[in-house]
């Protein structure tokens, strides 16, 4: 016990004050948290009703207008194309006579 006492006396004045304030500011950083986490306060929102409106179907965009389907067609006649009544890039409507065929045998072998 004796023993204990002067380990106890031969700690230096400031050391023991060093300590003790250490101490002293876990203690408060401590107590400090703990009455912080005891407030509830919320985040500010805002609320509104939701409403029914119509919707517009518009879009505006810029940019190039390319070709997307491209329609071609072949004859399985032994004939040449005697008239052609339209060029590459035509509108063309239904029933439209696009050109006209020689008259051939029309037999095949």
């Amino acid at each position: 016990m004796q023993l204990n006492l002067q380990r106890l006396r031969n700690i230096s004045r400031k050391k023991m004050l060093a300590g003790v304030l250490i101490l002293g500011m876990i203690v408060s950083v401590v107590a400090l948290n703990m009455f912080r986490g005891k407030k509830q306060e919320g985040i500010l929102v805002n609320t509104v009703k939701a409403e029914i409106k119509p919707i517009q179907d518009n879009v505006f965009a810029s940019g190039r207008v390319r070709l997307c389907a491209k329609q071609e067609f072949y004859t399985f006649t032994g004939t040449t194309v005697k008239e052609l009544n339209v060029s590459p890039g035509d509108r063309v409507s239904k029933g439209q006579v696009l050109g006209l065929l020689e008259k051939g045998l029309g037999s095949a072998a």
